[in-house]
Order: C-alpha cells, then structure tokens, then sequence
C-alpha cells in the first residue's frame, strides 16, 4: 500500500475534486461496522448470519440471507434500514481523527455533520442507483466535503465513477430521470457537461480506505448489472457553517434540481410502495447469468 501522504490529498482533491485517504483508518473499525450490521441482518431475518473476518464473504453471506428474506417479506426491508442507521460504529466514523483533519485541511473552519448513515444498495434493486449527478440536493455550505468509507473492498465494477476535475463547473443544472415501473426519480448532470471532463476513474478502495469527495463533482452509481452482492458504506459530510448561515427554509441549490423537496414528498409514497412489493428481479437468476451460481 502506498503510504497517506496528507499535502498530496489536499493537492490532489483541490485538482481533481476526489481524492482517496489510503489505510488511515483502523481496520478493526470497519470489522466492527460489519459485525453490527450482521447483526441488525440477524435480528430483522430471524437467521444466523455466519461470522466471518473476511470482507467479500460478508457480503456474499448477508445477501444471501437478506434476499431470502425479503423476497418472501419485502416489509422487513424498511426496519433493516432503519436499524442499520443505529449502529455505534456509524459515531465513531462520523467524528474520526482523519475525517477531521482532513476537514480542517481544506480549510472547514466550523464543521458541522450534515449526514451521517449507513448506505445500502442490494443488487435487486435499481431505484437507488445514481446516474452522474452533484449533490446539490441538500448542499448548503460554500465548503462542505462528502467521505465514503467502503465497509468491504470497492473494486472496479462496483465503486462509485466521478469526473475528474469536474468540480469546477460549479452548480450546474439537472435533468430528470423517471421510470414510474421501478419507481425511479433521479437526476443527471446533461451530456454535454459530462463531455468536457472525459477522465472518468472507479474508485477503488480497501478497509480503513477514505474516498473523500467534493460535493459539486460529477459522480455515478457502478453498473447495476454488476452488482451481483449487497454494497454497504458510511457516507458522512461535513459542512462549513462559518459565514453561510444557520438555517435555510430549502437547499442553496434548489433551482437547480428538478427533483424539488415538494415534489419529492408526493413520490416517497410511491418509492415506498414499491419497496413494501416482492423484487421484480430474480437475484440468484441475476447470478447464475452472471456465471456465479
């Protein structure tokens, strides 16, 4: 591993608008954030999930317990959520030593955490994945910063894709993604402004790994057709609240994003129907095409 060099970071953030904080944090952290969550999956599908210290087994074994569980009973789906944001791991990632330095590094004088949860995307389901996007939708701080911290390797095929150096274009204005059979509302950054940043990088990433990324650089969900097992992170970000402000009735950006928080509320009760359905994808059909099963 190449060691964390934090001037190169800095650097490398401020140029491309991503960089990757290499083994800075403990890796029996990240083993912890597992062992809880495999425990929140053990008491939402009333099954023993195998203990184990591998990190891809992990992620092989839970989703094999959750898709027999919530194929059958897809209502169990909004209580794993729910408990997987409780975990106290979650904390301790939100407020760690790196994170915070890093913070303080690219001149975050006032930090406030904007979010702190547990990410979760099962390879059954579609409506989450972003297509290239800004997260502009609750950005309020002229300086605020997103970490990932992947809670089992990011390989090439299942790690988030960004812009390099496209955090430049500032805000910019989103189209809207619908596709009311799967209910999906997204928003995408127009062609025309992702073909001004061609370098276009995966980013790979191990336990104790931190994707750091500025939050007006275009990024994307992997391929839904490769994600053949659940994919589980911490997303925390960090807001500079010096000089912007206390509180605003809606998001900076709002008029930028078509997906308005009024619009939004009318179709989480279509996002939740949805959810409470049987999958309509056959996730061990989705392996054996794969040539897994």
């Amino acid at each position: 591993m190449i060691p964390h060099d934090p001037e190169k970071a800095v650097k490398e953030y401020a140029e491309n608008g991503v960089t990757i904080l290499r083994g800075v944090l403990d890796p029996t952290s990240i083993q912890s954030m597992r062992e809880e969550l495999r425990g929140v999956i053990e008491e939402v599908c009333e099954t023993p999930v195998p203990v184990t210290s591998d990190a891809e087994a992990f992620a092989r074994r839970s989703t094999e317990v959750l898709w027999d569980t919530l194929s059958q009973h897809p209502a169990k789906r909004n209580l794993l959520y729910t408990y997987a944001q409780r975990v106290p791991t979650l904390y301790q990632l939100a407020s760690a030593e790196p994170l915070r330095r890093f913070a303080a590094a690219i001149s975050i004088h006032k930090p406030s955490v904007r979010e702190a949860k547990v990410q979760m995307f099962l390879p059954w389901e579609k409506l989450f994945l972003q297509d290239c996007h800004q997260d502009i939708n609750s950005l309020d701080s002229s300086n605020s910063v997103t970490f990932w911290i992947p809670v089992h390797p990011l390989t090439e095929t299942t790690a988030v894709r960004y812009w390099v150096g496209s955090h430049r274009e500032g805000p910019v204005r989103h189209e809207e993604i619908v596709d009311e059979v799967e209910a999906v509302y997204l928003e995408r950054v127009p062609e025309a402004l992702q073909a001004k940043y061609p370098d276009v990088r995966p980013a790979v990433a191990s336990d104790g790994d931190v994707i750091v990324i500025n939050r007006l650089t275009f990024h994307q969900s992997p391929s839904f057709d490769d994600q053949l097992y659940a994919r589980w992170s911490v997303v925390v970000r960090y807001d500079d609240i010096e000089g912007n402000g206390l509180y605003l009735d809606r998001p900076r950006y709002a008029d930028l994003t078509p997906n308005s928080p009024d619009k939004m509320k009318a179709r989480l009760e279509r996002i939740r129907a949805h959810l409470l359905k049987a999958p309509t994808i056959d996730w061990r059909e989705k392996l054996r095409r794969a040539g897994v099963a």
